[in-house]
């Protein structure tokens, strides 16, 4: 708020002006206001004085302050008029608003429900878009593992396998960027996570490639999802092998770094665990470096990429409560590096009971409750698990299996059932079935848990899965 007189002169300054212009009240107090107007400004001023000496109703306008480091800023003045105790006019009362901080903070809530409805966006498209690979993952990975087949045959199951994958990699890339995922956060042990990488991430660079990785000794574990944490180093190796063009030199490294109380990131200082990836790709130029993050920015041709790789990194990463920094120079690489916090000593570990069970050893026929409200997933699920030994009873909605559930005689072992589902969602099915049959075991399935408050003991399954992870996921029900 400033206080100008009624010949344009500044009365009085508050901090807010003189943070804003860089002024500080002795140099700006005295002065006219047509001093740090911009000149294409100043004939704006005249008719404005006029009417408030003439005492008549002051309209909001807007207007350019040059400041004192030679910066122009758009202001919006709101102005009132304030008479003395004759009632005669005394002086002016200005509300300055920075319209360049309140446009971007406009930009910025706009964003903010983009990303929002984005993500409730995702959730949908997850459910009904990952039923459909659930499918096609399934029954082409039977056909490439059918030995009947001739070997054209299984290579074209093969590539309907491995685009299915990729479907299923762009819809958790919007799951995690919308964060309608909830995080697993374990103690994860480097060696063992880019070992178990290796396999995935040679395929992606291709033969012309080539991949190398280290671990410092006695870098200790970091806490992070296991399955975020290979997201975010399988995007940034999808990034490099573009830079690279197919072509160069990829080193992937993890150490354990410091970081200072002054870092750019907001990070509390201590010891973090950092994940190095360098490229010899073409680099990012300066201008382009401050926008990679940015979602739906890419410099890419149109259908070749989506925008979302990088901004999927930081957001899994912010979320894991580390950071991401990135260096490039033009023509020689560049380098993403991942900062991510240390397990404590309590966190969890992926302990060797956790691993997945063998069907078959724990298998002896079990009844079970299918709840399912799409027909393909439904026959699909049926059919696997039925192979598998168990008896399967099916329900194409909640409702549906609660009632199969209360008929006289019925006994069953375990329910898998959807969570998206009409009139009675998985969640309320599973709880209500538990009151009436105390040794029942549930298993939730769903494209997108996020999107529901699931109690923490319920197992759950993500879709899409193969055959192999729906029959691990049912046996882990029953073992002792």
């Amino acid at each position: 708020m400033t206080h100008v007189a009624l010949d344009g002169t500044f009365l009085a300054i508050n901090p807010k002006m003189t943070e804003l212009t860089g002024y500080s009240e002795e140099e700006l107090v005295g002065r006219p206001v047509a001093e740090i107007t911009l000149p294409s400004d100043i004939a704006g001023d005249r008719p404005f004085f006029q009417a408030a000496r003439e005492g008549r109703e002051l309209q909001v306008r807007e207007k350019r302050y040059r400041c004192k480091d030679g910066r122009v800023v758009m202001v919006r003045l709101r102005s009132a008029l304030v008479r003395d105790e004759q009632r005669e006019l005394s002086y002016l009362v200005n509300v300055v608003e920075d319209l360049d901080l309140l446009r971007a903070q406009e930009e910025s809530h706009q964003q903010a429900q983009k990303m929002d409805q984005l993500g409730r966006m995702a959730g949908g498209i997850a459910h009904d878009f990952n039923n459909l690979l659930a499918v096609i993952m399934s029954y082409s990975s039977g056909l490439a593992d059918d030995p009947t087949l001739g070997t054209e045959q299984r290579a074209d199951a093969e590539e309907i396998r491995a685009t299915a994958r990729r479907g299923v990699l762009l819809t958790r890339q919007l799951l995690a960027f919308s964060r309608r995922e909830p995080l697993r956060s374990r103690a994860i042990d480097p060696i063992a996570c880019i070992t178990g990488l290796e396999r995935l991430l040679q395929p992606l660079l291709g033969d012309e490639v080539v991949f190398s990785w280290h671990v410092a000794e006695g870098t200790p574990p970091c806490l992070a999802d296991q399955s975020q944490l290979e997201q975010v180093l399988m995007n940034l190796t999808i990034n490099a092998r573009d830079a690279m063009n197919g072509k160069g030199t990829l080193w992937l490294e993890a150490r354990s770094v410091a970081v200072r109380p002054d870092n750019p990131h907001g990070l509390e200082p201590g010891v973090f665990a950092a994940f190095e990836l360098r490229d010899t790709g073409c680099g990012i130029a300066p201008e382009v470096l401050s926008h990679v993050f940015e979602p739906f920015f890419t410099t890419k041709e149109r259908g070749k990429g989506t925008g979302l790789g990088l901004a999927t990194v930081q957001a899994i990463v912010h979320r894991l409560g580390g950071a991401v920094e990135v260096r490039s120079t033009v023509g020689v690489g560049t380098t993403f590096t991942v900062l991510l916090p240390l397990a404590p000593e309590d966190a969890p570990r992926d302990a060797e009971e956790e691993l997945p069970s063998t069907p078959e050893a724990v298998n002896h026929g079990e009844h079970l409750l299918l709840v399912e409200d799409d027909p393909a997933v439904r026959k699909l699920m049926q059919v696997v698990l039925a192979r598998a030994g168990y008896r399967v009873t099916v329900a194409s909605n909640g409702a549906e299996g609660l009632f199969i559930a209360s008929q006289p005689g019925v006994e069953l072992d375990g329910v898998v059932t959807d969570i998206e589902m009409p009139l009675l969602n998985g969640i309320e099915l599973i709880t209500r079935l538990e009151s009436s049959h105390p040794r029942l075991r549930g298993l939730l399935v769903s494209a997108a848990f996020g999107n529901h408050q699931v109690p923490a003991p319920m197992p759950r399954l993500g879709k899409p899965f193969s055959r192999t992870e729906l029959l691990d996921a049912v046996a882990k029900l029953f073992r002792p």
